[in-house]
């Protein structure tokens, strides 16, 4: 049963059942009709969780290596960004009636591209020039997506924001993203950061959700309300082209015929979640725990 919903801010947890609450640690203190519980060492089972770059991880397992230790070059990476100092644009999230591991995938190659965004990326972020790094023995890859040099930007002059001061050169030639498995993707823009989390709800139910963080003198530019604009209807444009294919491809998968095909160069980082994901449910969690 469920103890909390939504959100917001409680003394206590409350289970809607029999009306037994819990304080925030978790302890059983109260419990109708039966006093006599609430010393008997009876509370809520705990789970793991860890604020990395803003990002609220949870984990069920108490023996899990840590998660900064995990992501220690990668934080490295998104030092100049400062995470903790960005204020957010937007949070979208996309209904999807598909398996969550269809739109994760999709989410961290490149070879898709070519066709499913020929219209809207291909130009400024060309298929043939674009890279994925798999971090083979690591929980994330990296997807590595070069600017077009004689291409236009992506937005329109007004809708720019100033740029964050002080970020490395190579964040002015391209877009990195990166796939922090399983279900967490991110990429560096000049301004801030954006983040996609894919969460299951069933086997064939999952929910995309795209969010944006800028910092505080791109809020106060004269620019903002059209960047902010901009940004959510480029986030609902590429959604949409991907829902055009990730549909199928469960619909695919569902008719019996399905065969996974090979992978291309450009889906790397797709090889690598395979084998994180097929070590973690075939390994057992002796050795998931030393990865």
């Amino acid at each position: 049963m469920q103890v909390a919903l939504g959100e917001g801010n409680r003394t206590r947890f409350q289970c809607g059942y029999h009306r037994w609450a819990y304080d925030l640690s978790g302890a059983l203190v109260h419990a109708p009709e039966m006093p006599e519980l609430r010393d008997g060492g009876i509370r809520l089972p705990e789970v793991r969780t860890a604020v990395w770059q803003g990002i609220v991880f949870v984990n069920l397992r108490q023996d899990a290596p840590d998660l900064h230790e995990q992501l220690s070059e990668l934080s490295s990476i998104l030092e100049p960004w400062n995470a903790g100092s960005l204020e957010p644009v937007y949070e979208r999230p996309y209904p999807c009636a598909w398996n969550w591991k269809i739109m994760y995938e999709n989410g961290i190659e490149s070879y898709h591209i070519l066709g499913t965004h020929r219209a809207s990326l291909e130009d400024p972020l060309p298929t043939r020039v674009s890279y994925g790094a798999p971090g083979d023995g690591r929980n994330y890859a990296e997807i590595h997506l070069p600017f077009a040099p004689a291409a236009d930007g992506l937005f329109a002059a007004d809708a720019v924001v100033p740029a964050l001061p002080g970020l490395p050169s190579w964040a002015a030639e391209k877009f990195v993203f990166w796939a922090v498995h399983p279900n967490l993707i991110m990429n560096q823009t000049l301004d801030g950061l954006q983040t996609y989390i894919t969460l299951p709800h069933g086997p064939q139910e999952s929910t995309f959700t795209w969010a944006y963080m800028t910092h505080q003198e791109a809020k106060a530019s004269p620019n903002y309300a059209r960047f902010k604009k901009a940004q959510e209807d480029f986030a609902d444009l590429v959604q949409g082209e991907d829902a055009m294919c990730t549909r199928p491809v469960q619909e695919s998968m569902n008719s019996g015929d399905y065969v996974p095909g090979p992978y291309n160069q450009r889906e790397l980082p797709v090889w690598a979640f395979h084998r994180w994901y097929v070590h973690r449910m075939a390994g057992g969690a002796e050795e998931a725990a030393t990865w």
